[in-house]
C-alpha cells in the first residue's frame, strides 16, 4: 500500500510539473505568478477535501483562501491609534477579533507596528536560525513577536495586509517553500523545447505582447537550426491575404522541409475559421503533410482568435525582456541578432561620437520601455514603443549624422522626441516627460568622459571610442540587475508604490480566476451568510443615504448674492444637485429591489445580480457608476465620499457660498465649476471669457491640520459671502478668486517652510495639498514655476479625448520650484481629486 501511494504522488508530481511547463511558456511574465500561487493553492485545497494527500505542502481551508482575497470589508470596528493607516488597522482588527485562525492580538501588532512597517518583514516560515526582524534596531522593548504560532499562508494574510508592496516577493518565497524552485518560470524566450514537442500536424502560435515582433526570434532559431533560413516562407495577414496564406499552407505541406509562418493573425478576424478549418484537416490520416514541416503563427491577445487552435497548438509567450540590463543585452544582440549589429556600430562615417549616441539612444529606448512597468507614475496611458522605432531612430541618426563635422542636437531631439516617438504619444504631458527624458540622453554633456546616468556613478556610460561592440556588451553585463529609479528618472518612493499597485492587481486576477459558482465572500466566516451580510449592508446605506440633496429654495438675492453677476456658479450649483439627486434615485431604487429580490419576493435579474456580486466584492456596482462621479475607491469609502459630498453641497444651498470650495465634490470640476467661476468674473467686469486664465497661489498654513480645513471651508456666514480675508488675512479684496481644497499631490510634496516644491519623504509617495487659490486673470505672469496637471482619479488619463486630454484631466496649477521642472516632469508628478484606497 505505501509502495502505491508513493507511486501515484510520483505520477501526480510528474503530470504536475508538466501541466505547469506548458501553461506557464503560453502566460506574460504578470501572470506568470499568479498561475504557480494558484496551483499551489488549488493543491492544498484539495489536499485539505480529500483523504489522499497528493503533495506534502499542507493544507488550505476555504475559509483562510476567502480571507486572503477579501480581507477588505470592515466595518464596526472602533478608529485606529494615529500611527496606523485605517485601512490596515481595520482589516487586522477585524481578522484577529473574528477568526479563531489568527492566534495573534491587536496589542501585538501595535506593539510591534514600527518594526512591521519600517521592517524587512517580507515573509517568513522562520526556519532554524532565521529572524524576522533586524537585530540593528533603536527600539528599547524585547522583539517578542510570535509569527511561530502562524502557518506559511496566514503569515501571507498579514502581509498582503500590513505590507502590500512585499505581496509579490513573498509569494515568490511561499511557492518557493511550498513547490520548488522549478516553478518560478524564467523569462528567457527559449523555441528548442516546442519545437521538440511539436510535429508538422501541431502548430506553434507566438503569442506576443505590444510592440513586439517574433520574426526576427523565429529566424534566428532557424538558422541555428537549420543553418538557414531559406526554408521560412512568411506572410502578414490583413486584408486581402487570407486565400494567399491558404494556398501558401496546402503547397508548403507537402514540400520537404518548409515552414510557414503567418504573422498578425489579430488583424484577420474573418480569416480565423477558415484557418481553423485548415487546422484540423491536419488530423485526418488522408491528408499528406511532410515530417518535417511546420506551422507557425503569431498573433497579440485577442478574443477573436479560434478557441480549437489554441487547444491544438503548442503556445509560447514573446514579450520585452524585464529591466534596462536585459533590454540593452537584447539590443546589442547579445542572444542573437538585435537592433544594433556590428556593421552599424562600427559605421566610420558618422564621426568619432557615433558609438557614444547610439548607445545614449539605446539607453532612452529602455527607459521609456521600462517606465511602463510603474504604470500611471511612468506614463498616463502605456504605449507600444516598439523595436521598430528604434530601427527607425538609428537609421535616421546615420543619415543625419554622416559626414557631419558637428551634431545638431536640435535636429535630433526634434525627430527622434516629436516624429518618431513622439508620434506615438497622445497624452500632452506624457509627450512633454518623452521630450524631458530625452534631452537627457541626448545633449552635448553625453560626449564627456565623466558622464554618469545616476548620481552614485553606478551606471556610466562606455568611454573607449575605439571599443567594439564585444567591449559594450561585457560593460552592460557590469550592470546592476535591479533598475535605479533615479535612472529612470523616479522618485525611490516609485518603486513602493508600483509594487503596492503590482500587489492589488495580482489580487485581482486571483479573484478574476474564481468560478463564477465561488463569488468571493466577504462574510469570510462559515457563521454569516452571504444574503445576511449583503442584507445588513443594504439597511446600512438605505438608513445613511438621503434620497435627495435637501436644499431650501431660495433665489439668489436671497442668499447675499447679486443673481445677474453670480448667476452661473448658481446654475451650476442646481445642475450638480440634479446629478446627485438622479444618482441618489439609482442607489435607493436598485437597492430597495435588491432586498426584494434577496427575500424571494420579485425575480433577481442580471442587473441585481451584478451588484449582489459588486457588494461582495467591495466595488461599486457597474450601474451606479454609469450615473456616478469619477472615482477609484472602493464600495465602503465610495459611500462614504458620496455622504460628505452631499453634506457640501446641502450646506451651500441652505446656507450660501462657502468661503472655501471642495474641488473634488464636484462631478465636473473643470467643465463646470472653473468654467462658472471665469464666467462670473467676466461678466462682472466686462471681459470675454475666451481671454481669461487662471493664476494659483497655494496657501501655505503649517498650524492647519486636516480637520480644521475642511471645518473652515463649511463655514459660512448667514446669507452673506463669506469674506475670504476672514479666513487668511491679507488677502485682497479687489478680486473674485475661489479657494479650493481636498486634493492631494502624487509624487512630491509641499514644503510649507519654504513655500515650494518637494521631493517626497519616505513612505510618503502621495499626501495631503494645502489650498489653492485661483484668480481669474486676463494675462498670466510666466515665472520659473512647474506646470502641474490635476486629475479626477489616481487612473489619471487611462481614457483620453480627441482632443490629446485625459477625460479625467481638470486643469494644470503653477508651483513654484527651486528645482528645474524638468525635474517632476520625469517623475510624473500631479494633483489628484482622491487617493487610492
Amino acid at each position: 500500500k505505501n509502495s502505491l501511494s508513493k507511486h501515484i504522488k510520483k505520477a501526480i508530481g510528474m503530470l504536475t510539473r508538466n501541466i505547469f511547463k506548458v501553461v506557464s511558456s503560453a502566460l506574460f511574465n504578470q501572470h506568470k505568478l499568479c498561475f504557480s500561487f494558484r496551483l499551489c493553492i488549488a493543491i492544498m485545497q484539495t489536499n485539505a477535501s480529500e483523504n489522499l494527500m497528493c503533495h506534502d505542502i499542507g493544507s488550505l481551508s476555504d475559509e483562510e483562501w476567502n480571507i486572503f482575497l477579501n480581507s477588505g470589508m470592515l466595518i464596526n470596528i472602533k478608529a485606529p491609534p494615529p500611527q496606523i493607516p485605517k485601512k490596515k488597522w481595520f482589516c487586522c482588527t477585524h481578522l484577529l477579533h473574528h477568526h479563531k485562525l489568527f492566534p495573534l492580538s491587536t496589542n501585538t501588532l501595535l506593539l510591534h507596528w514600527s518594526l512591521i512597517h519600517l521592517g524587512s518583514i517580507n515573509y517568513y516560515v522562520l526556519s532554524p536560525g532565521q529572524e524576522p526582524f533586524p537585530k540593528t534596531t533603536h527600539q528599547t522593548y524585547p522583539i517578542n513577536f510570535p509569527w511561530e504560532k502562524l502557518t506559511s499562508f496566514q503569515r501571507l494574510i498579514l502581509v498582503k495586509i500590513l505590507r502590500p508592496e512585499c505581496l509579490k516577493n513573498s509569494v515568490r518565497k511561499f511557492v518557493t517553500e511550498s513547490l520548488g524552485n522549478e516553478y518560478l518560470h524564467t523569462t528567457e524566450i527559449n523555441l528548442k523545447e516546442p519545437y521538440k514537442e511539436s510535429s508538422a500536424r501541431t502548430p506553434l502560435i507566438l503569442i506576443h505582447s505590444d510592440g513586439i515582433d517574433p520574426t526576427g526570434l523565429l529566424l534566428r532559431f532557424a538558422q541555428e537550426l537549420k543553418g538557414t533560413t531559406h526554408h521560412v516562407t512568411m506572410i502578414s495577414l490583413g486584408r486581402g491575404q487570407a486565400a494567399k496564406a491558404e494556398d501558401l499552407i496546402v503547397k508548403a505541406r507537402i514540400k520537404a522541409g518548409q515552414w510557414v509562418f503567418l504573422q498578425n493573425c489579430h488583424l484577420a478576424a474573418s480569416f480565423m475559421p477558415r484557418l481553423c478549418t485548415i487546422i484540423e484537416s491536419f488530423s485526418s490520416p488522408n491528408v499528406k503533410i511532410d515530417p518535417e514541416f511546420r506551422l507557425w503563427l503569431s498573433s497579440k491577445s485577442d478574443s477573436s482568435f479560434p478557441v480549437p487552435i489554441l487547444r491544438k497548438s503548442l503556445k509560447v509567450a514573446v514579450e520585452y525582456p524585464q529591466g534596462l540590463k536585459s533590454n540593452l543585452l537584447q539590443t546589442f544582440g547579445h542572444s542573437g541578432s538585435g537592433e544594433v549589429t556590428a556593421e552599424i556600430f562600427e559605421n566610420p562615417d558618422c564621426g568619432p561620437w557615433w558609438k557614444k549616441i547610439v548607445f545614449n539612444l539605446c539607453f532612452f529606448h529602455a527607459v521609456i520601455h521600462e517606465r511602463k512597468n510603474y504604470g500611471i507614475l511612468g506614463w498616463n496611458i502605456p504605449y507600444e514603443f516598439s523595436s521598430s522605432d528604434l530601427e527607425v531612430a538609428i537609421k535616421m541618426l546615420e543619415n543625419v549624422l554622416s559626414r557631419q563635422s558637428t551634431i545638431p542636437w536640435r535636429a535630433l531631439r526634434y525627430l527622434i522626441g516629436e516624429v518618431i516617438y513622439g508620434g506615438r504619444v497622445t497624452d500632452n504631458f506624457d509627450k512633454q516627460c518623452l521630450k524631458t527624458l530625452l534631452y537627457k540622453f541626448c545633449n552635448p554633456e553625453v560626449l564627456k568622459d565623466d558622464f554618469s546616468f545616476s548620481s552614485d556613478e553606478l551606471i556610466r556610460q562606455p568611454v573607449p571610442e575605439s571599443a567594439h561592440i564585444e567591449d559594450f556588451i561585457y560593460i552592460i553585463q557590469s550592470l546592476p540587475d535591479d533598475d535605479s529609479p533615479e535612472v529612470l528618472g523616479m522618485h525611490p518612493e516609485a518603486t513602493r508604490s508600483c509594487r503596492v499597485t503590482q500587489g492589488q492587481e495580482f489580487i485581482e486576477s486571483l479573484i478574476a480566476m474564481q468560478p463564477r459558482a465561488a463569488t468571493a465572500s466577504l462574510t469570510i466566516s462559515h457563521e454569516q451568510s452571504n444574503d445576511k451580510l449583503v442584507m445588513e449592508m443594504l439597511s446600512d446605506m438605505l438608513k445613511r443615504l438621503p434620497l435627495t440633496v435637501e436644499k431650501e429654495e431660495s433665489s439668489g438675492s436671497s442668499l447675499g448674492h447679486d443673481p445677474l453677476i453670480h448667476c452661473v456658479l448658481l446654475t451650476f450649483l442646481n445642475q450638480e444637485i440634479e446629478r446627485f439627486d438622479n444618482l441618489l434615485s439609482v442607489i435607493h431604487k436598485s437597492l430597495k429591489n435588491l432586498q426584494l429580490a434577496i427575500k424571494g419576493e420579485i425575480i433577481l435579474t442580471q442587473e441585481l445580480e451584478d451588484i449582489y456580486n459588486s457588494f461582495l466584492k467591495t466595488r461599486v456596482p457597474i450601474s451606479w457608476q454609469k450615473c456616478s462621479y469619477k472615482s477609484c475607491k472602493p464600495l465602503s469609502p465610495w459611500v462614504n465620499d458620496l455622504i460628505q459630498r452631499l453634506n457640501f453641497f446641502n450646506t451651500w444651498a441652505k446656507m450660501g457660498f462657502p468661503a472655501k470650495y471642495w474641488l473634488p465634490a464636484f462631478f465636473f470640476p473643470e467643465e463646470g465649476f472653473l468654467i462658472a467661476v471665469l464666467q462670473d468674473y467676466g461678466r462682472s467686469r466686462g471681459i470675454s471669457t475666451d481671454t481669461l486664465t487662471f493664476t494659483h497661489q497655494v496657501i501655505s498654513d503649517t498650524t492647519d491640520m486636516k480637520l480644521n480645513i475642511v471645518r473652515k471651508a463649511f463655514k459660512v456666514m448667514n446669507g452673506t459671502v463669506r469674506p475670504i480675508a476672514e479666513v487668511h488675512p491679507g488677502a485682497d479684496l479687489s478680486h473674485t478668486g475661489v479657494h479650493v481644497f481636498g486634493l492631494f499631490i502624487d509624487g512630491a510634496r509641499w514644503n510649507h517652510e519654504q513655500k515650494i516644491l518637494d521631493d517626497s519623504l519616505p513612505l510618503e509617495i502621495c499626501c495631503d495639498f494645502p489650498e489653492i487659490y485661483f484668480l481669474p486673470r486676463k494675462t498670466d505672469s510666466e515665472l520659473y514655476t512647474f506646470e502641474c496637471p490635476i486629475y479626477q482619479t489616481p487612473q489619471r488619463s487611462r481614457n483620453v479625448t480627441t482632443t490629446s486630454l485625459s477625460t479625467s484631466f481638470l486643469t494644470s496649477v503653477c508651483l513654484p520650484t527651486r528645482k528645474p521642472p524638468s525635474h517632476w516632469i520625469k517623475m510624473r508628478v500631479a494633483l489628484l481629486c482622491e487617493m487610492k484606497e
